[in-house]
Order: C-alpha cells, then structure tokens, then sequence
C-alpha cells in the first residue's frame, strides 16, 4: 500500500500546541488585558488549577473520549505534536500508567537516541493473568516536562530516526491510537494557515497510516481497532482530506468539544477502524 507523501521537514520545526504564556503579553494593552479576563473567566482554566493538568486541551481529549470511547486500559498511544504533555497527561491519567510509589526517573529520548531514566509503565497493582500494560509515548521537537507513565522522544515524529526508534520501543506491541493536537504557529493570513493545518494533518495521517498498516487482518473483514484524531480548522478544503481520511477508516467523525472555545473554528477528526484504501 502507498503512502500519502510525508509532510517536509520545513514544516515540523513549526509545529506548537495552542498555549499562551503570559511572559509573551504586553501588560497594559487591550488585547493583553481581554485575555487575562478571558482566563479568569474561563471555567475550563479554573477546573485545570484543581486539576492541577499541565494545560486545558487535557479536557477537549476527555471529551473526545467520553463520547467515542477511544481509550482501553491496555491501548498503545502515540500523542504527536505532545508538548507541553496536556494530552499524554490525560491519557496517563485515564490508563493508570504510571506507577503511584516508589517511581522511577521519567524517560526522555532524543533524535540521537540518548535515554535518561526510564518509567515501568504498568498497573499500579499487579497485573491480571494475560494483562497487557498500556503504553504512551509522546513525540515532540520541543522537550516535554517529565509525566509518569509517558515515554517521551525528542524529534520530527516523521523521521527515520524517530521511527525506528518507536519500532523499538513498541516491541511486539501494535499502536492503538494516534493522537495529534497539533497546531502550526498563526501567522494572520487565514489561507496560509489553513494550508498549514492541513499540512499537519496530513502528516498525522501518514504517520498513521505506517503504524496501522501492519495490523491490517489478511483477507476480507472489518478493520482495526485503530482510532486517529486530528485537531483541524473548519474550511471548506478539508473536505477533500476527509474524504480521503474514509478511504482508510470505517468511520470518520467531526466533533467539536465544549471545552474548545466557541470563537475558534478548531475542530477535530475522529478516525476509527483502519483499513487498506483497496477494501
């Protein structure tokens, strides 16, 4: 089966998860002041202080997962595009991965392949017979803060490098789901950044589309048990991608979680049971 042609790598160096620091306002302007009210405002910020997540995208992923139950206790997951970690950290949260005493240094793996420390991702109590442990890993340019239960690598997710280094860790396990947040820097020209969010998720879909492809059953059947989901913005050119996106899964669904802010035009894409484009 062909690939879809891999994103450049142009592109990547670019990619960032839609936060705001507030080193970067200017205090006093207008713009500044609206979105420090915004925040305060924000039932959403307030939930994820008592939280204590890393960021409040970790509630647009339970969303995603309340409504099309994309998490299983034993799921292999892959969040592209991870930093700052808001999602892995939900995911680790949700599969319990990370041990609750006694943990280890937290893993992180560079394009070099240099490992420091690593997590015993496994059940906090001891494994039922035939139990399977969950695994999360999380692939970014940028470093990601330490989270337990999370693999985290450093690089272009689409790399060979980075790939065989994914092989290796996976073992003789398969990739569950695929998860990308992914959102390139704005620029203000709406037409630039919409090529450039297509561009990601077409990224996201080929990178999934080498790790779903090897769990295709031989002969005729359902697909996988694969989910993909893809953080887009509404437009009328990515109606052509969808369509392309259900050529290789049973079900493609747009879903827009409470938690996005309703002046974004952000949306996601909810891709489940992968099979081969031929079927």
């Amino acid at each position: 089966m062909a690939f879809l042609s891999r994103t450049g790598p142009s592109l990547l160096p670019r990619l960032s998860r839609n936060t705001s620091s507030l080193n970067s306002l200017r205090y006093g302007s207008t713009s500044s002041n609206q979105w420090l009210q915004r925040q305060a405002n924000d039932s959403f910020v307030r939930q994820r202080n008592a939280d204590a997540f890393r960021s409040r995208s970790a509630y647009k992923l339970q969303e995603i997962d309340r409504k099309f139950h994309i998490l299983r206790k034993s799921s292999v997951v892959i969040d592209l595009g991870a930093a700052p970690g808001g999602w892995s950290e939900y995911v680790a949260h949700v599969l319990r991965a990370g041990r609750r005493q006694s943990e280890p240094e937290s893993e992180s793996e560079s394009e070099s392949g240099v490992v420091s420390g690593e997590y015993d991702v496994g059940s906090p109590s001891p494994p039922e017979k035939g139990y399977l442990p969950p695994k999360i890993i999380a692939v970014d340019l940028l470093p990601i803060e330490p989270i337990a239960g999370v693999s985290a690598i450093k690089g272009n997710f689409l790399s060979r490098n980075i790939y065989l280094t994914l092989l290796g860790k996976l073992g003789d396990r398969y990739v569950d789901v695929v998860l990308s947040d992914m959102c390139a820097n704005m620029s203000g020209n709406r037409e630039s950044d919409i090529a450039s969010s297509l561009e990601l998720c077409t990224a996201a879909l080929t990178f999934a589309q080498r790790h779903f492809g090897s769990r295709i059953p031989r002969g005729p059947g359902k697909g996988t048990k694969t989910t993909l989901v893809m953080k887009y913005f509404a437009d009328p050119e990515f109606d052509t991608f969808k369509k392309t996106c259900a050529q290789f899964f049973e079900r493609v669904e747009v879903f827009k979680p409470k938690s996005s802010r309703a002046e974004s035009s952000e949306m996601y894409l909810i891709c489940s049971h992968y099979r081969d484009a031929g079927e």
